[in-house]
């Protein structure tokens, strides 16, 4: 926003095109600007800090896809694959729990929708599925059998690659 001739500034707050308004306010007292314009350290830009760090926060919140295209362009730049990458699976969580949709993460991090589900999407249990597994390995192991995943000699046929014990 311009600074008038006549106009009187007593601080600083960030705020958005939205709406938006930071609850601080940067005090002209203690940030002394000559010129009305808000000094460096309040701005922030070139630091990260101050009203746009506020504003940065705000818009995260407001767009959480956005973390995942930051991340991406930013930190992810020449990173060989982004499917696989754990900062992006932490982020995108999170953006998740924000309330992105898949569409819109598949979008920020440059990849299909059919990846991203593949890569970041939480596994599907099937309930019944989880329980008549329990019950079978309990059957096993109240008929004196160990479980297949506390058997010594591998992995039951099927449920994962069998490796043999080093001699």
């Amino acid at each position: 926003m311009a600074v008038g001739a006549g106009d009187r500034v007593v601080g600083w707050k960030a705020g958005c095109g939205c709406g938006w308004r930071s609850s601080r306010t940067y005090d002209r007292d203690r940030f002394p600007s000559v010129s009305g314009v808000a000094p460096a350290e309040v701005e922030g830009s070139a630091t990260g800090t101050g009203a746009f760090s506020e504003w940065r926060f705000h818009l995260f919140a407001a767009v959480p896809e956005l973390v995942v295209a930051d991340t991406v362009n930013v930190v992810l730049r020449s990173a060989p694959n982004r499917l696989t990458n754990p900062l992006l699976a932490a982020v995108v969580a999170v953006a998740r729990e924000h309330g992105a949709t898949w569409p819109l993460l598949a979008d920020a991090a440059g990849v299909t929708l059919r990846e991203a589900k593949w890569a970041w999407a939480p596994p599907r249990v099937d309930p019944v599925q989880a329980v008549r597994r329990r019950r079978a390995g309990h059957r096993r192991a109240a008929h004196g059998a160990a479980p297949a995943h506390r058997r010594r000699d591998g992995p039951a046929a099927g449920s994962g690659p069998a490796i043999a014990p080093a001699r």
